[in-house]
């Protein structure tokens, strides 16, 4: 049997609430939202939201995570990337004149699932590069290879200065899991997320928040 390192202090990751989600303000409007296991992200705009992706871990808690903080619509949601992990959720998302946007790859390996929780893009974008305006901010959308896909894709938005989330690799804040020939399995400690001039949507989050 496989035998893991225990998980330091440090890898631990936030509590979460009785709610079953925490919301962690980032700055700039945008806020990071985690059931424990997943974590995504939402941009709150002068008058809507965009959310990126929506992982059926948190399923209807994402909304009651925004509604914490904002009575805004929902009027935009960017998938990342095809993965059920990620976007398996979204049909929860669905009202009308809701904006779902993805590459144009993302569209097509949705379209084959034939999966009624991730329905298909409403806009879609080729390339490696899109711009758009929403509610005030500048968001750029970049597909820059495949990721954990193909077709995976990272944005940012103009925001002031603010921290992003880990990544998909990220198990928790501040910590990656490694493996080595000398030491086996065990944890690192990486730094600080960045804090830059432009809020950065790590679109392959998700994956886990602990």
């Amino acid at each position: 049997m496989t035998r893991f390192a225990p998980v330091p202090e440090f890898a631990r990751g936030p509590d979460i609430p009785a709610a079953g989600c925490r919301v962690t303000e980032l700055g700039g409007g945008a806020y990071g939202i985690t059931s424990g296991l997943v974590t995504t992200m939402f941009l709150v705009t002068r008058h809507v939201v965009v959310v990126e992706d929506a992982p059926p871990d948190l399923g209807g808690r994402l909304l009651t995570g925004i509604e914490e903080v904002t009575t805004e619509p929902v009027t935009h949601l960017i998938y990342s990337h095809a993965h059920a992990d990620h976007i398996g959720s979204a049909q929860l998302q669905a009202r009308d004149g809701l904006k779902i946007i993805a590459h144009e790859l993302t569209a097509r390996f949705i379209r084959e699932a034939n999966d009624d929780n991730r329905p298909l893009p409403s806009e879609t974008f080729s390339g490696t590069r899109s711009e758009l305006s929403i509610g005030g901010e500048r968001l750029v959308l970049e597909y820059t290879g495949t990721g954990i896909r193909p077709a995976t894709c990272s944005s940012t938005a103009s925001a002031g200065p603010t921290s992003s989330s880990p990544t998909t690799s990220t198990l928790s804040p501040g910590a990656l899991p490694t493996t080595s020939p000398d030491t086996g399995l065990g944890w690192r400690q990486v730094p600080s997320p960045l804090t830059t001039r432009t809020l950065c949507f790590p679109l392959r989050a998700g994956r886990c928040a602990r």
